[in-house]
């Protein structure tokens, strides 16, 4: 199972369709879509109508018809800031890495579709292993502190076919 910030379709592309079929489902944009053992559960974003602005580029990313996460490129600062104290005000989850300003669900989190897929799916935590390529992933990596064993691996390579490839080896 794959658990990344990028949406399904965008995990698809950037792995690729022989990687990407490795996997049976996963968490997918930080916890707003979760897909496992013919299932899937989505945490949906309302419908963002008040933004509009000429030169933001908005994404909806969905599955099956409702919207789990928007991602939105806002080049000009002032844009940013203004769009930004917009959806405070709103019940997301936003993250913002400029240009980039993405909206999840609030309840959302990689930690708790991990957690959520081994419970339903029945996997001993100490038979799960995350692997990890930044900082924003030790939470998620925390959920499965065993003491017989370390949490995680953290992989800090910048391509993900290199984590895959390295983890493949590591695992023979």
């Amino acid at each position: 199972y794959l658990a990344t910030s990028l949406s399904m379709q965008q995990a698809r592309r950037k792995l690729g369709k022989t990687l990407f079929s490795l996997f049976e489902g996963g968490v997918f944009a930080d916890g707003g879509l979760l897909v496992y053992g013919g299932q899937s559960q989505c945490m949906p974003v309302e419908l963002l109508l008040d933004i509009n602005e000429e030169s933001t580029k908005i994404t909806a990313h969905s599955y099956e018809g409702q919207v789990y996460k928007y991602s939105m490129l806002v080049y000009e600062k002032e844009q940013r800031e203004n769009l930004l104290s917009r959806l405070k005000a709103k019940p997301y989850q936003v993250f913002y890495k400029p240009p980039l300003i993405t909206v999840v669900h609030k309840e959302a989190g990689k930690k708790k579709g991990v957690l959520h897929i081994c419970k339903v799916l029945a996997f001993p935590l100490e038979q799960v292993l995350i692997v990890g390529n930044s900082q924003k992933d030790w939470e998620t990596m925390s959920a499965l502190h065993v003491e017989s064993r370390p949490p995680a691996c953290f992989l800090p390579f910048p391509r993900i076919e290199k984590q895959i490839k390295l983890l493949y080896i590591n695992l023979k």
